[in-house]
């Protein structure tokens, strides 16, 4: 009988929500491979508030498989929530985020290899995503351009959830205590090396969802306002342009009526210059408005997630002397 190769401690985290018919199988497809290859293990599935059968599939398998943890969410707070609240229930050395229906389970050591070898995260990055239209394309292209020159955001085109964590790099994230997260987005932020990982999703229901554009607008909205100033900075330059052509235009009425002695007042100026100025002010008061939404949300300081229940098969350490499982973190 092989013995395991490498004296880690593994954390595998999967958020799961009504994916009954195949929550058995990718559960002991990954201890499997995690029992095969690591001393020590653990492997947490978060039910985000399931309405099938899907936790009690999950609660059936804690008899049967060690290193297993199901918590259970008191609802669905969504896949953000359901990951963070694995992330801070986890306690390896290399924690691994994956998504049940399309990350293929034999990468993983493969993954947590490379991010031992020195690299703080390893980020999964599909091979060929899904067509999109070219105004999705020409947004994404600027979204990722604006995030490196503006918020210092190397992001990586074509992320998915699925990637590793060495501890150093989780417990820098997990200090963020931001109320709007997007695990993809933080992990740039924290300033680890992030190794790009290129892989094929193996989609278990078929065909991949269709990411709508609007889903892809909220989201690099939110990630702009909760990492960033710049958009208030423009809309600053921008009033301050403003103001400053409002005054060339007095001046400019100023010397008309000193200048000529008939000066028959135009309407259509009027309201050329009216509309420009009601046009700034609302685009001030929308970016403002978007902030003041941000500053109300993470005011709030409402907990991401509540768990109603959680629930464990044996997760006690296979290899009796090794009392820190943190000892080969990067």
């Amino acid at each position: 009988m092989s013995q395991p190769r490498m004296d880690a401690f593994v954390s595998v985290v999967a958020p799961m929500r009504n994916e009954m018919d195949h929550a058995a199988a990718f559960v002991r497809e990954i201890h499997d491979v995690l029992a095969a290859t690591y001393a020590n293990y653990e492997v947490i599935v978060v039910d985000d508030g399931s309405t099938d059968g899907t936790g009690s599939t999950l609660t059936a398998l804690l008899k049967d498989l060690d290193g297993l943890r199901l918590l259970r969410l008191s609802r669905s707070f969504g896949r953000e929530a359901a990951i963070l609240a694995g992330l801070d229930s986890s306690i390896g050395d290399y924690v691994v985020v994956m998504l049940p229906e399309s990350d293929p389970v034999a990468l993983v050591p493969e993954m947590v290899e490379r991010c031992r070898r020195g690299s703080g995260v390893v980020v999964g990055v599909e091979r060929q995503p899904p067509e999109r239209s070219a105004l999705a394309r020409m947004a994404s292209a600027f979204f990722h351009w604006y995030c490196r020159r503006h918020l210092g955001l190397n992001l990586h085109p074509g992320s998915r959830f699925f990637r590793v964590f060495s501890r150093s790099a989780l417990n820098a994230i997990l200090q963020i205590k931001d109320r709007i997260r997007n695990l993809r987005h933080l992990s740039g932020m924290v300033g680890f090396d992030a190794d790009p990982f290129t892989y094929d999703p193996s989609w278990r229901h078929g065909q991949p969802p269709r990411r709508r554009l609007m889903e892809d607008v909220s989201e690099g909205v939110n990630v702009i306002l909760a990492n960033s100033r710049h958009p208030l900075r423009v809309v600053t330059a921008l009033g301050l342009a403003a103001s400053l052509l409002n005054l060339a235009y007095i001046a400019y009425i100023l010397v008309v009526y000193l200048s000529k002695p008939n000066v028959a007042p135009g309407w259509t100026t009027l309201s050329l210059q009216q509309g420009l100025m009601f046009f700034l002010v609302f685009v001030i008061l929308t970016v403002l408005s978007e902030y003041v939404g941000l500053v109300l949300w993470e005011t709030r300081e409402r907990p991401a997630y509540f768990v109603a229940r959680e629930d464990q098969s044996n997760l006690s350490l296979k290899v009796a002397e090794r009392r820190n499982v943190v000892t080969e973190s990067h």
